[in-house]
């Protein structure tokens, strides 16, 4: 008797478990299609936004979200508030090959950020500015004047 060896996940049956997926759980696909093993395989999108990881800070007189989005040059975010709503956009040019030569393997993308996050206080859309430095986007929400704390100063009756 000899020995074969046996592999559930051969190449057909990777693809035909993707299709099954693909048909069934498409929206959960496009995490998957962010991994690293999948990144080179035809049909996949690489055009799908990538959400930034953020964090959002309430002070007494505004609101700060700090969303990660490296490679974004300032020239490429977009940042709009509406509705109640800051969308913060970026995009990363294509890489390109440094020097000549065939590429072996690629897992940098020109994949763009998108996120979109409704501020739950009212803010003075006035007075909204963001920064970008070393891929951390920082945008500032001044609070409306309503909503900031006021000191009432007790007098003598």
């Amino acid at each position: 008797m000899t020995l074969q060896n046996f592999s559930l996940f051969n190449e057909g049956a990777v693809a035909e478990i993707d299709r099954f997926l693909e048909d069934i759980f498409p929206a959960a696909l496009a995490y998957a299609a962010d991994s690293s093993w999948n990144r080179d395989k035809p049909g996949k999108r690489d055009d799908a936004p990538v959400s930034p990881v953020i964090d959002v800070i309430e002070r007494d007189d505004e609101v700060v979200v700090q969303a990660e989005m490296p490679g974004v040059a300032k020239e490429a975010a977009d940042v709009t508030f509406a509705g109640g709503v800051l969308t913060l956009k970026g995009a990363i040019s294509a890489p390109g090959p440094e020097g000549t030569g065939r590429r072996i393997h690629a897992e940098r993308c020109a994949r763009p950020y998108e996120r979109s996050l409704r501020i739950p206080v009212k803010v003075d859309a006035g007075r909204i500015s963001a920064a970008l430095k070393d891929g951390l986007l920082t945008v500032t929400l001044r609070k409306a004047e309503e909503l900031k704390p006021k000191k009432i100063q007790v007098e003598m009756a």
